[in-house]
Parts: structure tokens; C-alpha cells; sequence
């Protein structure tokens, strides 16, 4: 894997001066050109180093924010650009709209939390001049540290660059811990709530199972998603080798299973999903933290490179001794890998089924039920589910492929009535495709994440 890593630079007084220039011109050029609005936007970091992944990351959320406070305004996108320098991301956006009632709309982004209080989000009108503050009736900003006006705290250096920095950080990785909280519960949710499914907990009864319900998962998503998020920023800040962070991750993967049995009277309802997801999400951790330029994909080659060496001990230590769990004696009948064995290989089924065909339902008008349901089923007619044949055999797991596949057809509207007695079928048989429903979680799990 290849990949240009993010180099982190200092600043001089000099850099800042011409940053500044060109800004300015950047600006210049967009008033004449669009003789509308401009919406200029950085992040405040003090400081020589102003451009890192933690600060790219929140400038990131503070692009996305703007964009939307513009849209449920209803204020005019004409133009957009962004420059990643070293001096500081800056976007810029053209805007059809009055400017004050612009500025007005983002101020409110800017005092939402804590995060959007690191925005500097100036609104040049068409004369050239930067609607300030106090022009739209609001006092100047607030020091992050003491609450005074930031203005007079920067003039006495009342507060260390190292304290503002600090505080900043801080700020950012709370605002970063609890976005992949809510990214891994919606995604987990996402899977559960989906309905109909065959054989699996939803909406409409408890598939196969007899110990599980939508209560007992939504219990089990809230006490393993902190962990998931975990593992995230883990990866984020990681300076060691991948087979060290690999090795974290386990050790933190197996206090999620903790909690996870703890939130359910030890009934498994995520073992599984907190190896896949979590080795996944430790994979982005480390693009996000490392590389200039990320996507699932490399989220996955990650993934992957951080497990090869560990997985590929197991898988020699599992052919040296007799069976002990479910997993070990599919491999000793079956030789089947299991969901190790797609971390191996890449994770196939999602580099090359299920994110596709997510990203093809995305385009088509599908509720997100239905298109859940049809990712679902794609992912079941492509893997060879371990959940499936420790319950049944290979004849019930080829007889499920082809059921799902049926359903599907042509990739248009499924008839959600044959799922529905697919699941009736499925609960007969008592088969559960456990591993789909955790890939399918992890598929809306990393394009959440990439959005």
C-alpha cells in the first residue's frame, strides 16, 4: 500500500503575510468575477503549526456545516474551492444571498458547541468589506479559556500557545470521539432496524432467535460503540508499527466484548460486528491520522495490513491443534476462513459487492429501508456466512445464496413479500446470516464515515 503521508510544517511570519496576500486576492478574484457574497472560511489555530489531521478533520466538519446552514437558508451556492496548505485549510464560497443575513446564518454555526467556536467564518460583501460581528447586533468572541473577549486576551498574550492549543485539541477530539460514536450506533441500528430480513432480528419479529430482540441490540450498539471509537482515535494518533496497533485493538476489542456481555446478560449480540467494525474503523482511524488523501478503500487496505502478520500466526496455530470454537472446526471441516480470513484477503466482499452496490442504491430512489433490505440480500448471496453454517450446513447456505439472489433479480424493486417468507423459511431451518448483517453494518458504517 501506498499512500502520501500528511507532513506537518511550522509557519514563519513571513509564510502568514504572504498567506494572507493571497487570500485576499482569492477573495478579490471571486467579488469580481460573481459580484456576489464571499464566504472565506479557516479554523483559529494559534500557533507555527496550523495545518495537521486533527485540524483537518474539524475543518472538514466546519465545511460541511457552513454548506448546510447555507442550503436550510436557503442561501444560494454558486462557487466553491477549497486550498489545503500548510499555512491553513481555507474555503472559500460564493453566495447568493444578502450578506448580512449570511453572516447571521453561519454566526450561528460558529456558537452551536464547542467545535464551532474554533470557526472563523468571514462573509465579504460585494463592496469589498467584511461584515463584522457587532454589524448584525452580536458581541465579539470569547476567549476558549476564559470566557473574556478573545480579542483583548490576544493582544496582553494572556494564555501559552501551548494552553490554546491544548484546549483546541481537546475540543476537536471530543467533537471526533462522539461523531464515531454516533456514525458505528447508526450503522449498527441501521442493520437491526431494517425489515424485513431473513432469519435475523428486526422490526417485524426476532428471526431465528430466541434470546434477542430490538431492545437487547439497541443496549448492545450503546455499550460498543464508545469502543468503536475507541479504536478509532487509537489508530488516529498511532505512531508505532500497524502490528502494534493491531495488537491495541484486539486488547480493546476484547473489553468491548466485556461490556458488550455485561449490556446483555451474555447473550453474543455483537462479537463479531466488534472485531469486523472496529479493525475497519481503526483502518480509517489511521488514514484519517496519517494520510493526505483517504476512502474506504484505503480504510480497508489498512485494515488489513494491520491484522496480515497476526491473522496469518492464527491461522498456522488453528492447524496444529484440534478444534476449539465454532470458527476453528468450520476451518478444520470446511476450511472456511471466516470473517479473519476476509480481513486477509482484503475484505472482498466489501471492496467488491457490497460498497459498490451500496453506492449504486444511493443514485436510485430507494428509501433507506428498502435499500438496506437489498444491501442486505446482495451481501448474502455473495458470502459464505460462517453464522449460517455452524447453525445448518453448506446445502442451507448455497439453498440461502440462491434465495437472496432470486429476490434481487435485476437490481430493481424487490417484492419485500418474498423476504418476508424467505424469513418465515429461514426461521423453519433456523438459519441466521449473522456475518451478513455485521458486513452490511460495516458497508454503511465506512461510507458514513467517507461521506
Amino acid at each position: 500500500m501506498k499512500r502520501d503521508f500528511f507532513e506537518i510544517h511550522e509557519v514563519s511570519v513571513l509564510d502568514m503575510a504572504n498567506a494572507r496576500e493571497m487570500r485576499l486576492s482569492m477573495q478579490k478574484m471571486l467579488l469580481e468575477k460573481h459580484k456576489k457574497p464571499v464566504l472565506s472560511f479557516m479554523l483559529n489555530i494559534p500557533g507555527a503549526v496550523k495545518s495537521k489531521p486533527i485540524f483537518s478533520e474539524a475543518f472538514n466538519e466546519g465545511i460541511r456545516r457552513m454548506l448546510d446552514v447555507c442550503r436550510k437558508n436557503d442561501i444560494g451556492i454558486e462557487e466553491t474551492a477549497v486550498k489545503k496548505i500548510f499555512t491553513g485549510d481555507e474555503f472559500y464560497a460564493v453566495l447568493n444571498s444578502n450578506a448580512k443575513k449570511i453572516k447571521t446564518a453561519l454566526v450561528n454555526a460558529e456558537e452551536s458547541d464547542a467545535l464551532g467556536r474554533l470557526f472563523d467564518a468571514d462573509v465579504i460583501d460585494t463592496d469589498g468589506k467584511k461584515i463584522a460581528r457587532e454589524e448584525i447586533g452580536l458581541e465579539c468572541r470569547k476567549c476558549l479559556l476564559c470566557g473574556c473577549p478573545a480579542h483583548e486576551c490576544s493582544r496582553s498574550r494572556k494564555h501559552t500557545v501551548l494552553e490554546l492549543t491544548g484546549k483546541i485539541e481537546s475540543i476537536i477530539c471530543d467533537w471526533q470521539r462522539k461523531k464515531i460514536e454516533k456514525i458505528s450506533r447508526f450503522a449498527m441500528l441501521s442493520e437491526v432496524y431494517a425489515t424485513p430480513k431473513p432469519g435475523l432480528v428486526d422490526r417485524a419479529d426476532n428471526g431465528a432467535h430466541t434470546d434477542m430482540d430490538i431492545p437487547l441490540f439497541e443496549k448492545s450498539a450503546q455499550a460498543v460503540a464508545p469502543f468503536i471509537a475507541h479504536m478509532y482515535q487509537t489508530a488516529f494518533f498511532w505512531t508505532d508499527t500497524l502490528d502494534m496497533l493491531f495488537a491495541k485493538i484486539r486488547e480493546i476489542g476484547r473489553s468491548a466484548e466485556n461490556a458488550m456481555f455485561s449490556a446483555t446478560n451474555g447473550v453474543n449480540t455483537h462479537k463479531g460486528m466488534i472485531f469486523t467494525m472496529g479493525l475497519l474503523a481503526s483502518g480509517a482511524g489511521f488514514s484519517a491520522g496519517h494520510f493526505l488523501d483517504w476512502n474506504a478503500e484505503t480504510a480497508i487496505d489498512t485494515a488489513k495490513e494491520m491484522a496480515q502478520n497476526a491473522l496469518e500466526a492464527d491461522f498456522a496455530a488453528m492447524k496444529k491443534r484440534p478444534p476449539k470454537t465454532h470458527g476453528e472446526i468450520l476451518f478444520s471441516k470446511y476450511g472456511e476462513r471466516g470473517i479473519r480470513g476476509q480481513a486477509l484477503d482484503g475484505f472482498p466482499i466489501l471492496k467488491n459487492i457490497a460498497l459498490p452496490f451500496l453506492r449504486e442504491l444511493k443514485k436510485a430512489a430507494f428509501d433507506e429501508n428498502e435499500r438496506n433490505v437489498m444491501l442486505l440480500l446482495k451481501i448474502i448471496a455473495h458470502l459464505d456466512d460462517t453464522n449460517v453454517l455452524s447453525r445448518s450446513s453448506r446445502e442451507s447456505l448455497e439453498w440461502l445464496q440462491g434465495e437472496a439472489q432470486a429476490i434481487l433479480g435485476k437490481n430493481e424493486r424487490i417484492d419485500m413479500n418474498a423476504v418476508s417468507e424467505l424469513n418465515r423459511a429461514c426461521i423453519a431451518k433456523n438459519i441466521s446470516p449473522g456475518g451478513a448483517a455485521d458486513i452490511l453494518a460495516v458497508a454503511l458504517f465506512l461510507e458514513k464515515i467517507t461521506e
